[in-house]
């Protein structure tokens, strides 16, 4: 069962999409399980690199705060 994306943190999205890259390169899926998971490992690496450039823009927020 897949958790809402909403729900996920961005650690454990990182380690779903390291476990679906390793079920995928291990030939683990079907042919429509790969399709499944390919779709969610894409809105999983969404999800990252948005909350990532969120991340940065925080950073640099606060830098711009401090006077750095």
């Amino acid at each position: 069962m897949n958790i809402p994306l909403e729900d996920l943190s961005f650690e454990a999205a990182i380690q779903e999409l390291s476990d679906i890259a390793q079920a995928m390169e291990a030939g683990q899926l079907s042919l429509d399980q790969m399709m499944t998971a390919y779709q969610r490992g894409l809105s999983l690496k969404t999800l990252c690199e948005n909350r990532l450039q969120r991340a940065e823009m925080n950073i640099e927020v606060l830098k711009k705060g401090e006077g750095l």
